[in-house]
């Protein structure tokens, strides 16, 4: 089994937009589903994560816990969630000494 780490570089020679739409928090009814897994910041600040149970004009149903939270869409941004698979995929070998 061989490793191999490859570096991409990008080179935005059109000059063109490439900001993230996501990152700046632009979500709205028609990029949300139920389902989906999100954060917000409640009035107190404290970041708040839940599910999204409906899909309003305005704004999501959260539910976070046993709570309902209605949620301006600009309020919310997605999490991408990862899970610990049952394999791990670990290279057997030596660690070597620098001398």
């Amino acid at each position: 089994m061989s490793l191999c780490l490859y570096e991409v570089y990008h080179i935005n020679l059109h000059h063109a937009d490439v900001d993230i739409s996501g990152a700046t928090g632009k979500l709205d009814r028609n990029t949300l589903k139920v389902g989906d897994k999100v954060a917000f910041k409640d009035r107190n600040g404290n970041e708040r994560f839940g599910e999204v149970i409906k899909l309003n004009q305005k704004t999501a149903g959260v539910l976070v816990g046993a709570t309902r939270w209605k949620v301006g869409y600009r309020l919310l941004s997605t999490i991408i969630e990862g899970e610990l698979g049952g394999e791990t995929n670990l290279i057997e070998g030596q660690l070597l000494s620098r001398e």
